[in-house]
């Protein structure tokens, strides 16, 4: 299940059926407001888009091409992401960067306890020096706003496909047949550092595997992902993308 942290923070709204533009709006609490973060942040929200604005330029989950933009909000009150495509926006879209834009205000706390001993239990000197994002406390809500045509659809704003799915994970999965499924080099770049922020990964579930860390490669005829841990519904796309069709279900499936 998805922690109490993010469903309580992130607005599930219904969405047009076909959706042109879309913004996800991380709103902070004053005090982290008050640090002056949020041109940072919004930079590197930006910069870890671009690797999805790569994977739709190869018809990541059918697109014809995306546009982003973040920013920060006035009074730098938080950051805002924007989202729009040649062809309308896929749901899934919006829930891959929700993903982004949350891991990147969303630090390991145990970084920060790490610090506070180091420094003999200083919390004012911890707090001074802490670089990571604490979610809970900097972030006040979560909002999704999308604009386009046709009757509302209900939105859920954690998983692919609009309800919870399986994980697949392994030391070893493989694609049986699908060895000219290899992604090229930029390709592959793009892929594992959108995974590695999170972008393939259900919020608030704990993974076996390293998340950006895994390989791809291919042994005879088959394709091969090492040590990896997708969403099943993100890897289909994934694999969709690379020209896989039908997708199986990856051998070496740790149940």
């Amino acid at each position: 299940m998805t922690t109490q942290k993010y469903t309580r923070k992130i607005a599930a709204t219904p969405m047009p059926a076909q959706l042109e533009r879309a913004a996800i709006v991380l709103r902070y609490g004053a005090d982290f407001a008050a640090t002056g973060r949020a041109a940072g942040l919004a930079e590197k929200v930006g910069d870890a888009m671009r690797h999805i604005e790569t994977l739709a330029a190869h018809g990541f989950l059918g697109l014809r091409g995306l546009a982003c933009h973040a920013e920060p909000l006035p009074e730098r009150a938080g950051v805002a992401l924007h989202l729009q495509s040649p062809s309308s926006l896929p749901p899934d879209l919006l829930v891959i960067s929700t993903r982004i834009a949350v891991g990147l205000h969303n630090a390991d706390p145990a970084g920060y306890a790490r610090l506070l001993d180091a420094l003999d239990g200083d919390a004012a000197q911890a707090r001074a020096l802490w670089s990571g994002v604490d979610f809970e406390t900097a972030v006040a809500g979560v909002e999704l706003h999308g604009a386009g045509n046709g009757p509302a659809q209900p939105f859920d704003p954690f998983w692919l496909g609009g309800a919870a799915g399986e994980v697949w994970q392994g030391e070893r999965l493989e694609i049986p047949g699908c060895a000219k499924a290899m992604p090229g080099s930029d390709l592959e770049d793009a892929l594992l550092l959108a995974s590695a922020f999170g972008a393939f990964w259900p919020l608030g579930q704990d993974a076996e595997h390293e998340l950006g860390d895994e390989e791809y490669f291919t042994d005879g005829d088959d394709l091969i992902l090492a040590d990896a841990s997708f969403e099943a519904a993100s890897l289909r796309a994934i694999l969709t993308c690379l020209g896989v069709s039908p997708v199986p279900e990856p051998l070496g499936l740790e149940r």
